[in-house]
């Protein structure tokens, strides 16, 4: 079924209409078989969501997914030896190899799979006193670098940004810029056209620069318009265009969740996904990838990811 949504906004003083079709649900909303070890059986707690040319990665309750553009499972990354992803990996990165960079918060740790789903190295180690770069505390969001050849990791347990090497040195840490006398806690991560970093932070997105100086931040507490419940992922879009997905109040129905669509600068767009129709509402909404005008998003408790067009 193709479903339409449409809204109006301003951008520059124009008054633009934007609307967002759903082509494409993979999942039943039916929970999957919660085993490390199964094929697929449908999604079971969907986290985060990564699109590449590729195809479209999901992280799904201690195994990641991976699918064709159209929908058709492809494989599952998730064990190696005795070992496998634990709990909630919650975040996905693919390098231009088709490299797949897991992170595994329960183990503290980054784990590397090639593309044919063989276990490659484990990155990082749990943290220690000090909090040297190189090992994590609570690993969630992850992005490569323009170039490709370094990794974004979100350490939501350190309030920073950790720098590795693809082969998995440690380089540098971005402490999280205070905003007030609170320093947010980052989880989603993506980079813009220019090169700035954008970081989900709950309440706030933060844009920083590569070295880590806070260039803007927009948001607040509530379900209103330009602020966030628990804003948890991010991506960049066509011309710059930010995307940001708030999972709402857990459980209460106060502010149920949606996704928000900004200007690179921070201004409102639209949003949408905040509906009163069941069926096509998000409902606990995690994950969010951008691919050209395709738009992907994995909601926890209907257990689907969704495609739309923006």
């Amino acid at each position: 079924m193709v479903r339409e949504r449409s809204s109006r906004s301003a951008v520059g003083g124009v008054l633009a209409l934007i609307t967002m079709m759903m082509i494409t649900v993979v999942g039943t909303g039916i929970a999957g078989a919660a085993s490390y070890r199964g094929s697929w059986s449908g999604f079971n707690g969907p986290i985060a969501v990564t699109a590449t040319p590729y195809g479209i990665f999901v992280a799904d309750n201690g195994r990641v997914q991976e699918f064709s553009h159209s929908g058709q499972h492809f494989r599952t990354y998730c064990c190696w030896g005795n070992q496998a992803l634990r709990g909630e990996p919650s975040g996905i990165a693919v390098g231009r190899d088709r490299t797949v960079y897991v992170t595994d918060p329960t183990l503290q740790r980054i784990e590397v799979f090639a593309s044919n789903g063989t276990h490659v190295r484990s990155i990082g180690a749990p943290g220690v006193a000090g909090n040297p770069v190189g090992y994590l505390a609570q690993p969630r969001g992850i992005v490569l670098s323009p170039d490709g050849y370094s990794l974004y990791v979100a350490d939501r347990g350190r309030e920073r940004i950790d720098r590795y090497s693809t082969s998995g040195q440690g380089l540098s840490s971005i402490l999280m810029p205070l905003i007030g006398s609170r320093r947010p806690l980052p989880w989603g991560l993506a980079f813009g056209p220019n090169g700035d970093l954008y970081v989900a932070t709950g309440q706030w997105v933060e844009e920083l620069t590569p070295a880590g100086q806070l260039v803007r931040y927009w948001g607040a507490g509530g379900g209103t318009t330009n602020a966030f419940t628990d804003a948890i992922g991010v991506a960049v879009g066509d011309q710059g265009r930010i995307f940001v997905v708030d999972s709402g109040t857990l459980g209460s129905g106060l502010f149920p969740g949606r996704v928000q669509e900004f200007t690179p600068e921070g201004q409102f767009m639209t949003q949408w996904g905040n509906t009163s129709n069941a069926s096509s509402r998000l409902n606990r909404p995690e994950g969010i990838a951008v691919l050209g005008t395709n738009v992907y998003i994995v909601s926890a408790n209907n257990g689907r990811l969704e495609h739309y067009l923006a």
